[in-house]
């Protein structure tokens, strides 16, 4: 048996940690003598083979299995899978972030003139990931997330850092006044103007969010649709004035079902919208939606998402949640709503909801984590499942 060797069982120790003994003792064990080129391998090649199994595991126990198999299939897949261009020891820096970042170059690499969009579950990590892919490559982020474009939502939108915005420039991050509306076509609009304009300097445009209607309508095309009529929207105002969200919900229920379904009473605006369309033409927004099939493509893209597990997404939200309440989020949303922002849309999205009301009284200081928590789960599952019916390449979680 060949003995790992001490840059291998360093690199185990700091994708394992205290996992690294199992992980060098299952490369040992398992690429001893079971691999397809062991007849003719080296220990110069064969340790090349175990680092690459280890570079391709993702840090996890599972992820070496996985490529152990790989190599005992075949091993110069697992080589192309690594990315090992170069000497073994070259790669002693190399991080799942590096890894994901490797993969969305190789894309562009192949094509240049290819959209890259980073898209996925919240919490997942798409900012920090899109921040190191444009400073590798020269890139500019295009931002899609229907919050996040809003000035004075801030703490609660997972805005960049400063030092991601130093980084790299993120577009369409504080773009619109909180009052201002902002649909799919409109953020379409947005940045398709940016694109060009990126491009036109000679850099690269990278598109990171998780409204993924809006990265969809910009990627494959808008839904036809009827243009605004401001007497339909005024009596939806007074409808949820007089008797609330949930009866101007109940009323598109009874048209189009399957649009409210999928719209939270919450969300006036796309409730309005749904309704307006059924109103001003007797036709339903979801059979818009299914006889359009998003088939026209407008951007040669590349749909890109990180995977994680649920374990692991739920302690990254966790997380999430802990370090905007710690950052003022409380305060933040006190504020909005003394400005008169009660009403903006943002106010409505996962987290400001809850946090809204909680100050009124209606959700428990105790309660108040639990209740975001459980909102913004719901919400990754849903984005989830938007993402399993389109082409992704799922890229590993990011540490």
């Amino acid at each position: 048996m060949v003995p790992l060797s001490r840059a291998t069982r360093e690199r185990a120790a700091i994708l394992f940690e205290g996992e690294a003994e199992a992980a060098c003792a299952e490369l040992e064990r398992e690429c001893a003598e079971n691999l397809p080129m062991q007849e003719h391998a080296t220990p110069e090649s064969l340790e090349r083979i175990r680092f690459a199994a280890l570079k391709s595991s993702g840090g996890t126990l599972a992820g070496l299995a996985a490529a152990i198999r790989l190599a005992k299939t075949d091993w110069r897949d697992l080589l192309v899978e690594a990315d090992f261009a170069d000497d073994v020891h070259a790669h002693l820096a190399w991080t799942p972030v590096r890894r994901a970042v490797d993969i969305i170059v190789r894309a562009l690499e192949e094509d240049p003139t290819v959209l890259v969009c980073l898209v996925g579950q919240t919490a997942s990590g798409k900012t920090a990931l899109a921040t190191e892919v444009a400073a590798r490559v020269g890139g500019e982020i295009v931002t899609a997330d229907s919050v996040q474009i809003y000035r004075e939502f801030d703490i609660g939108s997972g805005k960049p850092s400063a030092a991601e915005m130093a980084s790299a420039p993120h577009h369409l991050v504080s773009a619109l006044d909180p009052m201002a509306p902002c649909d799919a076509f409109r953020f379409v609009t947005l940045a398709d103007a940016v694109i060009t304009s990126v491009r036109e300097r000679g850099r690269v445009p990278i598109v990171c969010g998780g409204t993924f209607l809006w990265v969809k309508a910009l990627v494959q095309g808008l839904v036809p649709a009827p243009a605004a009529s401001e007497p339909v929207r005024e009596a939806h105002r007074k409808i949820v004035e007089t008797s609330g969200r949930n009866a101007l919900h109940a009323a598109l229920a009874k048209v189009d079902a399957a649009s409210a379904a999928k719209l939270h009473p919450n969300d006036v605006v796309r409730v309005s919208r749904a309704l307006e369309v059924f109103e001003t033409t007797g036709k339903k927004m979801s059979d818009l939606h299914a006889s359009h099939g998003f088939s026209e493509a407008r951007h040669k893209a590349k749909l890109f998402a990180i995977d994680c597990t649920t374990e692991d997404l739920r302690a990254r939200i966790e997380k999430r949640v802990d370090a905007f309440i710690a950052a003022g989020w409380i305060d933040e949303v006190r504020g909005l709503i003394a400005r008169g922002r009660a009403d903006a849309r943002a106010m409505s999205s996962v987290g400001y909801r809850e946090v809204a009301a909680h100050l009124r009284g209606e959700i428990d200081a105790t309660d108040l984590k639990v209740a975001i928590v459980r909102s913004t789960r719901v919400f990754a599952r849903r984005q989830r499942t938007w993402l399993g019916h389109e082409p992704v390449t799922w890229l590993p979680p990011q540490r």
